[in-house]
């Protein structure tokens, strides 16, 4: 169990809530009031991506790819097929903004921040993975840039440190989407007809439905999907 930032409080105490507790729950409720989310989920199997990270752990040990950075990259590359899913809700129109910017949740001791990657489309893996544990270190450190908190346009959320097998996450407005990211695991898969052990992580999309169909959640997580199971993509 890694070690992460525990709230405060004991049986019986009353918490006053702080900065950070009051805007998540404006943000959050507002979020499930107003944006009709639908969520979709697909199984994505890590055998090769696990392989990747080892051995770029052996090529370069101070580049420390993580799952995370692989998310990354894989949703980078996915948004640019389907820019949709990077669009935001207005009341005329559909906007689709000319920046990937890809926000990952940082859990604080009260609360959770997203550390903002800018400017994600045709950088390259070891760039996207030192930028983000740049953003999401000086976020932890409480003195983040204007610019670590603001510009996300889709977001991710992973839970995959912790015995989560799977879960949903809430749409942080205006943007259209979150990923959520579960924990890899054993699982028995079936292979050309064939039993044999497989190394499983689930993926949820948590999607804006006046923004996002069915069909196109899906299309992007088959995208994702695509990507981590054939991670040689991710590094070309």
């Amino acid at each position: 169990m890694p070690s992460v930032p525990v709230a405060p409080g004991r049986l019986g105490e009353d918490l006053p809530h702080s900065r950070i507790r009051r805007a998540i729950a404006a943000r959050m409720a507002e979020s499930k009031r107003t944006v009709p989310h639908f969520y979709t989920t697909v199984a994505v199997r890590m055998d090769e991506a696990e392989k990747l990270r080892a051995a770029l752990a052996l090529r370069d040990p101070a580049a420390r790819v993580s799952v995370t950075h692989l998310v990354v990259k894989a949703a980078a590359l996915a948004l640019e097929r389907w820019p949709r899913v990077n669009g935001t809700f207005e009341e005329e129109r559909i906007r689709i903004p000319a920046e990937i910017g890809i926000g990952v949740a940082v859990a604080m001791e009260d609360g959770l921040l997203v550390a903002v990657v800018h400017d994600c489309a045709g950088r390259t893996l070891s760039d996207l993975a030192r930028e983000t544990r740049e953003a999401v270190a000086r976020v932890r450190s409480g003195r983040p840039g204007q610019e670590d908190l603001q510009g996300g346009t889709f977001s991710i959320s992973n839970m995959g440190m912790f015995p989560v097998e799977q879960f949903s996450a809430i749409i942080t407005p205006p943007q259209a989407a979150i990923l959520a990211v579960g924990g890899i695991a054993d699982e028995p898969v079936v292979r050309e007809g064939r039993v044999e052990p497989g190394r499983v992580m689930r993926l949820t999309l948590s999607a804006d439905h006046r923004v996002i169909d069915g069909a196109l959640a899906a299309s992007f997580l088959a995208e994702v999907r695509g990507l981590l199971e054939n991670p040689l993509a991710l590094v070309i």
